[in-house]
C-alpha cells in the first residue's frame, strides 16, 4: 500500500505487518491511567472508526498494537479546545519510505514540524512518519525490515470513572 504523509510517500507492507503481529502478539498491558483510558477508548464508540480503518490498512488490526503510548499532562484549556487529553505514541510496520525521505532525515536534524510529515484522519488523531527505515525505537526482536515507526498525534477524551490524572487545572 502506497500512503502520502505530508511531504513523503510512504509504502507499506500491510500483509506482512498483519502476519507479523499475528504470529507475535504485543499486548499494552500498563496499568497507568493513560494507558487504560487509550483502551478503553479504542474499544467505544468514541474512536472514530475512520482511525481503526487507516490503521488495518496499515496492518494493524487493533489500535492496540502500540509499542509506545505516551498521556502528556494536558492543560484545562487544550484539553477542552481540542476535545481530550493530548498523547503521543507509535506503531511499526514493514515499509519504507518511497519519496521525502531525503526531507525527512533534514528535517529530524532541525526543529522536526510533525504536520509537515503527517496524515491527518480526524481533528483529534493524527499519524505522522518521524523515523525512516531501521531506525525505530523499543522495536521488538526480529521485526522484519525495512521498518518505519508512525507516530500519533492524538487528542483522547477521558472515558474512567476514575479523575484525570493527566489534565491540569489551576496552573498545575
Amino acid at each position: 500500500m502506497i500512503l502520502r504523509f505530508g511531504e513523503c510517500t510512504a509504502e507499506i507492507d500491510a500483509d506482512a505487518t498483519r502476519r507479523w503481529y499475528a504470529a507475535h502478539p504485543l499486548v499494552n498491558d500498563c496499568g497507568c491511567g493513560g494507558c487504560e483510558n487509550f483502551r478503553r477508548w479504542t474499544a467505544s464508540p468514541h474512536c472514530d472508526p475512520r482511525i481503526r480503518e487507516t490503521l488495518a490498512a496499515i496492518g494493524l488490526d487493533s489500535p492496540n498494537l502500540i509499542a509506545e503510548l505516551i498521556p502528556w499532562d494536558t492543560p484545562a484549556e487544550q484539553y477542552a479546545a481540542h476535545g481530550g487529553n493530548w498523547y503521543g505514541g507509535f506503531y511499526h510496520v514493514i515499509g519504507a519510505v518511497k519519496d521525502g525521505a531525503g526531507l525527512l532525515e533534514a528535517e529530524r536534524d532541525s526543529q522536526f514540524v510533525p504536520e509537515r510529515f503527517s496524515l491527518r484522519i480526524t481533528d483529534q488523531f493524527a499519524l505522522f512518519l518521524y523515523y525512516n527505515t531501521n531506525q525505530a525505537e523499543l522495536l521488538p526482536d526480529g521485526f522484519p525490515r525495512p521498518v518505519l515507526q508512525i507516530e500519533i498525534d492524538a487528542y483522547i477524551p477521558w472515558l474512567l470513572e476514575s479523575p484525570n490524572e493527566y489534565l491540569i487545572t489551576n496552573g498545575g
